[in-house]
């Protein structure tokens, strides 16, 4: 019974968690949501990673979150965390980043109520944005708002720093990547696109893979706990069946989204956008994933064509 509950269980779990990727059940995949066409071409492809690794990261910390950058409205929100709505400016210093969300001295993004948004800067800009966003304050050009004292309500620290966010537009599939700091072009290394970039990846597939594992682990543990398991030993079974379809979720995330946006990708299918060569290459990565073993049985007489 376990193993065959289990055998059905994983592939329909890996058949929602491919659904939900490809975006089947939405029309719309996670690719296009999260920009990738953005994120790996254009001058301002840093500022989608930070974004999307921003959203990845709060999703994580169990908030309830929301990309809406990818409907480009104008002075729209980015992303919505916990009801709040974040435009995320991602520029070479803090002053910049706080000075791209005003206009001759006035707010671009506001809320409904006409109070300014929160603004997501690069990590490591925090500190000088907050002090950058009181003088605004203090000059009069935030909404609603008098007191400079106030201001750390208006920024949002982000979730990489200004250098780690352009490294992260950089494919692990490309050699030769650069990037400019300080005005100095800079190589980037395996080693910290396989941190920054694929390590983005990889979280960002964990995070949006969670949800649909989480419904087919609890349908597991109650199953079992029907058949007469224990509680901690469903539970248990349910935590550790958790850990395999997590993990290919995130790694047809990861591999579609580093090959989708590579310079080799683009090469080899000319005039293709990034976001339908992910896609492209996650269904490839999928099948290979879900039936590929059952492939190999099949060729090795261990199971029937059926």
């Amino acid at each position: 019974m376990a193993k065959t509950n289990q055998q059905i269980l994983d592939r329909a779990t890996d058949t929602s968690i491919a659904n939900h990727i490809l975006g089947n059940s939405t029309g719309e995949s996670l690719f296009q949501k999260h920009q990738i066409n953005d994120r790996f071409s254009g001058a301002r492809g840093h500022g989608h990673a930070g974004e999307l690794m921003g959203d990845t990261m709060d999703k994580l910390s169990l908030k309830k979150t929301s990309m809406e950058g990818n409907s480009h409205e104008k002075h729209g929100a980015d992303r919505v965390v916990n009801g709040v709505n974040i435009q995320t400016k991602y520029y070479s210093s803090a002053n910049k980043s706080i000075a791209a969300a005003f206009e001759n001295g006035v707010a671009k993004y506001r809320n409904p109520d006409g109070s300014m948004m929160k603004i997501e800067v690069p990590r490591d800009q925090y500190n000088k944005a907050v002090k950058a966003m009181a003088r605004r304050i203090k000059n009069g050009e935030v909404p609603n708002e008098t007191n400079p004292q106030n201001a750390a309500r208006y920024v949002k620290r982000g979730a990489l720093s200004y250098e780690h966010s352009q490294i992260a537009t950089k494919s692990i599939f490309d050699r030769g990547s650069t990037i400019v700091v300080d005005g100095q072009v800079k190589s980037v290394s395996f080693g910290q696109k396989l941190v920054y970039s694929v390590g983005s990846d990889f979280l960002t597939g964990v995070a949006n893979t969670v949800p649909t594992v989480i419904v087919s682990q609890v349908w597991y543990y109650v199953n079992a706990r029907w058949h007469g398991q224990d509680a901690d030993e469903a539970l248990k079974g349910a935590v550790l069946g958790s850990v395999k379809p997590i993990l290919v979720g995130a790694s047809i995330y990861t591999v579609s989204s580093q090959f989708g946006g590579s310079n080799l990708a683009k090469s080899i299918f000319k005039g293709v956008k990034a976001d339908k060569i992910t896609q492209r290459t996650a269904i490839g990565v999928t099948a290979a994933i879900t039936i590929g073993l059952d492939v190999v049985d099949c060729l090795r007489g261990r199971i029937s064509m059926q």
